[in-house]
């Protein structure tokens, strides 16, 4: 078991010090940073580059995309949950100091958006009967 966990844990090293060493090359065009709605993202993972999102890429991508990450939007609850769940049923490992920065990112940046506006009710509206 505990070899297990320090792989874990040296493969997620590993992960975080090649993100790392790859976004301190000169960008080429392939490596550009992509932007949506002005906001930068990250051109390897997609993830908004924002304070800590580099822990995302050692802890999150270590297991999988981080596609997994950023289509799912909860409340810093839910993430809490979610991360719990991994750890109860997927083995992933303690957090430790990481845990509260990893989760004020992820409800900075991955919350559920409620942003719809709701039509004005109908007015004037002129019937027809409907025939058999």
């Amino acid at each position: 078991m505990n070899k297990i966990v320090s792989l874990l844990i040296f493969v997620s090293l590993g992960i975080f010090v090649l993100s790392f060493w790859k976004s301190m090359e000169s960008p080429g065009p392939s490596q550009t940073m992509m932007t949506t709605d002005t906001l930068k993202k990250d051109p390897n993972t997609g993830f908004i580059l924002d304070q800590h999102y580099e822990l995302l890429i050692a802890h999150c991508t270590a297991c999988h995309e981080a596609k997994v990450v950023t289509n799912f939007k909860a409340s810093r609850e839910g993430w809490l949950e979610k991360i719990r769940w991994m750890q109860k049923t997927q083995k992933l490992w303690d957090l430790g100091e990481a845990e509260p920065k990893i989760l004020d990112y992820l409800a900075k940046n991955y919350a559920p958006k409620q942003s719809y506006v709701r039509r004005s009710p109908l007015k004037d509206i002129k019937w027809y009967p409907l025939e058999n």
